[in-house]
């Protein structure tokens, strides 16, 4: 949409993907035909999810590299083998997501779904059924784009972090292989809302696991966010004006 066009960050990072021209559909040609010698199980197991756009996504993620893009995509299809994420049912989620730690809510401005993470009001200890109500929360996230749109915003609220409520490291690092790995290119933005300096102490243990484009993607807001602060003006051009009802 022209709204898109006068995004403040680049379209093309944060909102949508490149236009479709025909070296696009020749190099996702190639890489089917790659994966599909390379991987022939996985890719008829999860046909219906690997489509073109799907495969596209993989190439930008790994700069048009079909090999590197190759094992990238083997190790998500793995991972959906064992999550199966789009057959988890919305019912099957109701006690993991009954206090709201990670719900989706609704559409910012650019027609991005909002998906808040707060880990302070985590009411379970299963790291695996948080994982998969992760997982589940992603995919219905990917499945309500409005094309030409096709990332996700992540609101993540840290005000109350501490060691008490910090994720145990296996689910840090699923979490990071699912939006780096499993779902890349799916992020526009994902916004660390008033991180204590914890956050960032423990944030800077797991940064190495994240692929640099992903982090080009993060933003820390810390101090003042009131009516026509530097962090409001800078939230109601990521997210829109009415940024603290959509976050809730």
């Amino acid at each position: 949409g022209s709204a898109a066009e006068e995004a403040p960050f680049d379209a093309l990072v944060h909102i949508r993907g490149p236009e479709w021209d025909v070296h696009w559909r020749e190099d996702v040609g190639r890489f089917r035909q790659l994966m599909v010698r390379q991987h022939p199980d996985a890719m008829q197991e999860h046909s219906e999810w690997v489509t073109d756009e799907i495969l596209r996504k993989f190439l930008i993620a790994r700069n048009r590299r079909a090999e590197l893009a190759a094992s990238m995509l083997a190790e998500a299809l793995k991972w959906r083998s064992m999550r199966r994420p789009g057959q988890i049912r919305a019912h099957e989620m109701e006690e993991e997501s009954r206090t709201g730690k990670l719900q989706c809510r609704g559409k910012d401005k650019w027609g991005r779904p909002i998906l808040i993470f707060d880990n302070t009001v985590q009411n379970t200890d299963d790291v695996d059924e948080n994982m998969r109500c992760l997982a589940f929360l992603l995919e219905f996230a990917s499945r309500s784009f409005s094309p030409p749109t096709d990332k996700y915003l992540i609101f993540m609220h840290l005000q109350n972090f501490s060691f008490f409520n910090n994720p145990p490291m296996r689910s840090t690092r699923e979490t990071i292989q699912m939006l780096c790995t499993c779902y890349p290119e799916h992020l526009g933005h994902c916004v660390l809302f008033q991180g204590p300096t914890l956050f960032r102490t423990v944030f800077a243990t797991v940064k190495a696991f994240i692929d640099p484009k992903t982090v080009g993607k993060l933003l820390f807001i810390n101090g003042d966010c009131s009516p026509s602060t530097a962090n409001d003006r800078l939230l109601s051009d990521i997210i829109g004006p009415e940024w603290r009802l959509l976050t809730g």
